[in-house]
């Protein structure tokens, strides 16, 4: 019984460790490169397959971290866990445990017993080369302020992701990490929601600028004599850090109360799901703050 209970519970050890591994904790893993990630077959977490539209937002030379091969339920499908920016999936395998349609993703190389990291940093620099995934040759100069996840280190080099609205990923030397400053979850937690409330203000923003546009033309064709002037559009922009959104014809404010009533209204409730507030700084340029 003894043996038993020891085996079981190295099983449990072995078991937790793998999801360990996988959520993101520190740890050796193999780690997945690969050019088009959009070649592979892959499942979510419910084990449905990963639409095109999807896999297309997949930045080239993603980084899956791999757990171990298994069956799927069906006890025929073999498949892979793996995560990849934070998130769950299984990519199916052959008998040898290499990832289906492998040989159609271009460059890949899976770098054995990689050492996690999956911090998010801050450089501290300016001109810190991000090299090339496949070849370390130069593909741009990060800037002082650039925030970077660096997901696992291999041997002198950091394998790294870059945070914005188009995510590249690349190589950093680690002799570089004096430059390099953590970037606390607090913070990281605060700058998604101002991230993700952008967005949202984006394009509520737009969808009303096409809104204008469409009736802006109807009246000047049918009116004008009496409609003039630049189509009414509003702009969101940032300025050390503050948000702002400005109206090109501000004087029509006024003349428009209703609209501009509306307008306000459904932008103040977009801002309180998000815990901002907006404010008239001045005629056409309101300003929107963090509660």
């Amino acid at each position: 019984m003894k043996n038993v209970s020891d085996t079981m519970r190295r099983y449990v050890l072995i078991g937790l460790l793998g999801v360990a591994i996988l959520a993101g904790g520190v740890g050796a893993a193999d780690v997945l490169v690969i050019e088009r990630p959009q070649a592979l077959n892959v499942l979510d977490a419910y084990q449905r397959t990963v639409p095109n539209s999807l896999k297309r937002e997949w930045p080239a030379f993603s980084a899956f971290v791999l757990g171990a091969v298994q069956l799927l339920p069906d006890q025929v499908t073999r498949v892979r866990r793996a995560r990849l920016a934070g998130k769950f999936y299984f990519l199916l395998v052959d008998p040898q445990g290499n990832p289906v349609f492998e040989s159609d993703a271009g460059f890949a190389k899976t770098y054995r017993h990689a050492i996690l990291l999956n911090d998010t940093v801050s450089v501290e620099a300016a001109h810190i080369p991000l090299l090339h995934p496949q070849n370390k040759q130069t593909l741009l100069l990060l800037s002082r302020g650039q925030q970077l996840i660096r997901i696992f280190k291999d041997g002198a080099w950091y394998y790294v992701r870059t945070l914005g609205e188009r995510p590249r990923y690349g190589w950093c030397a680690a002799r570089y990490r004096r430059f390099f400053r953590r970037v606390d979850r607090q913070t990281l937690q605060e700058q998604n929601v101002r991230q993700n409330f952008l967005q949202q203000l984006r394009y509520f923003v737009n969808k009303k600028n096409a809104a204008y546009a469409l009736l802006f033309h109807f009246y000047r064709k049918e009116l004008p004599r009496k409609v003039g002037g630049p189509v009414p559009q509003w702009q969101v922009q940032t300025k050390q850090g503050d948000i702002y959104l400005r109206f090109n014809r501000p004087k029509d404010l006024q003349r428009w109360p209703k609209s501009t009533e509306l307008f306000w209204r459904e932008l103040q409730t977009l801002c309180d799901r998000f815990k901002f507030d907006v404010r008239a700084e001045q005629a056409g340029v309101w300003k929107v703050v963090r509660r």
